[in-house]
């Protein structure tokens, strides 16, 4: 099987650097792209019986980026290898690139299509800047192989508000299973599926790459992708080679983070 990519992996040292892009067939929204808004009698009546919706973040400048992603302490172990990227050109040069890497090893499925196109529907169009970081966790072993997992966190900003609901439900409906098979090589998809006690809402999915009935590649096989439409902000986790425990835990972390600057925007504005 040709290696395949973490999606929405942000490049640095992971083992498998290529990203990926493409063209689906569904028209999917890419983010930065509003939702259509209620009709005034509808929002109303969302108002009522809610309680006040929590502060929903404007384009964050590079100071609250890095205050919000996911730093080296909240890390479950001192990382071996860290690298940062800023500005708009790192995303849209080295993650939102046209491939058709999953349509090559795969064919020309609907899941396959979707799956080359979800890292330039993420970045979307006209990004306002954007902070990325890549972690290299130290080593484990797992069924006889030494294995570094990565860990990915970025985040992108807009003039508008993001919705990325669009893209993920195209991945969901096409993916979900092992819709992805070459001979006895196939990707096994599922959304993900954490617990968030933080008022977010967490999207993604969670992959594993088989070969025969053995994941490819041991503990690199196992991969998970995070979104949250934050505002006018898209922020993004990603690993390869974490558990569901493990990415969950850091999951976790991102999003006590997430909640614990909307707090602090509610006490500005209070």
């Amino acid at each position: 099987m040709a290696s395949l990519v973490l999606v929405t992996g942000c490049g640095g040292p992971a083992p498998d650097s290529a990203d990926q892009a493409g063209a689906g067939t569904d028209t999917v929204e890419p983010a930065g792209t509003a939702a259509p808004e209620e009709d005034a009698e509808g929002a109303e009546g969302v108002a009522e019986g809610q309680d006040e919706t929590p502060e929903e973040p404007a384009a964050l400048d590079e100071e609250q980026k890095m205050q919000l992603l996911l730093s080296t302490e909240d890390l479950p172990a001192r990382p071996e290898g860290h690298s940062t990227h800023s500005g708009v050109s790192y995303f849209q040069e080295s993650i939102a690139v046209e491939y058709t890497q999953y349509q090559d090893t795969f064919g020309q499925t609907e899941c396959a299509q979707a799956m080359d196109q979800i890292n330039v529907n993420l970045v979307g169009e006209d990004p306002l800047g954007g902070l990325a970081h890549a972690y290299r966790l130290p080593a484990v072993e797992r069924e006889g192989q030494e294995y570094s997992p990565q860990v990915y966190a970025w985040v992108l900003s807009y003039g508008q508000e993001v919705d990325t609901s669009g893209i993920w439900e195209v991945i969901h409906e096409h993916c979900s299973g092992t819709q992805l098979q070459a001979g006895d090589e196939y990707v096994e998809i599922e959304p993900l599926d954490l617990e968030d006690d933080h008022r977010l809402d967490l999207e993604g999915i969670s992959m594993v790459i088989h070969s025969g009935d053995e994941p490819t590649g041991a503990a690199a096989a196992v991969r998970h992708s995070m979104s949250v439409d934050f505002g006018e902000n898209l922020v993004m986790l990603s690993a390869v080679g974490l558990d569901t425990e493990g990415f969950g835990e850091l999951a976790g972390a991102q999003a006590h983070k997430l909640a614990q600057f909307q707090d602090s925007l509610a006490e500005d504005a209070g």
